[in-house]
């Protein structure tokens, strides 16, 4: 038997309360998508800080390193740094 807020429930009930959608399967609900949550800023965040890379080849700098800055500071403050300096000359050759 197990036993919830001092009442023993039987197996059956147990196994009813768990089917309904007691506090304990709700949790796991919300851990879930808690999880998806970060996957998408963490995506996001990965997307953004290639783009600075790529915004950055295009003006003349190096992607590689405003892609590594972004993905450690920030995307959006790479984005706001990048507007801040002056283009170079075109593209890089590499880019």
């Amino acid at each position: 038997m197990r036993e919830q807020a001092g009442v023993p429930l039987t197996e059956d009930a147990a196994r009813q309360r768990m089917a309904v959608g007691s506090p304990s399967s709700g949790t796991a609900t919300i851990e879930n998508m808690l999880a998806i949550d970060y996957m998408a800023f963490a995506v996001a965040w990965v997307v953004g800080a290639w783009l600075v890379g790529v915004i950055a080849g295009k003006r003349g700098y190096s992607p590689m390193v405003w892609g590594v800055f972004s993905l450690f500071v920030s995307p959006v403050v790479g984005v706001v740094l990048l507007a801040l300096v002056t283009p170079r000359r075109g593209p890089r050759a590499g880019a």
